[in-house]
């Protein structure tokens, strides 16, 4: 029998739920919690400490990740602000015609590919490479708005697109596969990020930050929250948030 008294708890969807202090009842609230968060109460399953415990660490990890990267986008900042500072009077004219026709907007790299441009691009199960990663797409699902379970869940803000992907080192040294520096386009060039959040919720995702020696692979799944009843067309690969990428149409 459990030994946590029956109350208030908070829950991950920001809400508090009455534990009546054998089972979580049907009755919920708003607001900040009552009091401490009880450990997980059994319900006949085992504890989900082996999960939080390996959630936490991959948080971590990315957290160090995204620090080491601003720490090296800060210095190559800082080594080209006495370059900044001699833009000529043309390209400041330029720029502003630009933003003024909306053609300076999106980056040549951060836009769909043209259909001729397309019709060269790799597809659906074929392999393309970039730096040390073999890339090869094995499918794209879209139409899911929740992922995770009772305990733990993230919920889109339009639906979620699930890419699953394989992903060989083919280099000389371990690299970090990083759902970060992934990106995916639909029709209309609109760019998305990947959703770090709702990758956790997911069991045995070896694509999240996951450390790939030279010869090894994994398949995992990245996962994009997209707008309802968009459809991914084009996805952009790296293997670092620092290189060029490679493009793969999803559509054939």
């Amino acid at each position: 029998m459990s030994q946590t008294p029956a109350g208030w708890y908070p829950q991950p969807d920001g809400q508090q739920r009455y534990w009546d202090g054998e089972k979580w009842t049907e009755h919920v609230a708003p607001g900040a919690p009552m009091s401490p968060p009880p450990s997980a109460p059994g319900d006949g399953k085992g504890t989900k400490d082996k999960r939080n415990w390996f959630i936490r660490h991959k948080i971590m990890t990315g957290l160090a990740a995204v620090v080491a990267i601003a720490i090296i986008w800060s210095a190559i900042g800082a080594g080209g602000d006495d370059t900044t500072t001699s833009a000529s009077a043309s390209e400041q004219t330029s720029q502003s015609e630009q933003k003024a026709d909306g053609s300076g907007d999106k980056k040549a790299s951060d836009v769909e590919p043209a259909a001729d441009e397309k019709e060269k691009l790799a597809g659906i199960g074929d392999k393309v490479r970039d730096g040390k990663f073999e890339f090869v797409v094995k499918n794209v699902l879209c139409g899911k708005d929740k992922v995770g379970d009772s305990f733990m869940s993230e919920k889109a803000q339009g639906q979620f697109c699930f890419v699953k992907v394989s992903v060989k080192n083919i280099g000389d040294e371990a690299q970090m596969f990083m759902g970060d520096a992934q990106s995916a386009y639909d029709a209309k060039g609109n760019k998305f990020e990947n959703d770090t959040e709702a990758e956790i919720m997911l069991e045995d995702n070896d694509t999240f930050l996951e450390d790939i020696n030279p010869g090894n692979k994994v398949t995992g799944t990245v996962i994009f929250d997209v707008p309802k009843r968009t459809k991914i067309t084009t996805l952009e690969l790296h293997d670092s948030v620092f290189s060029g990428g490679v493009k793969v149409d999803v559509t054939k």
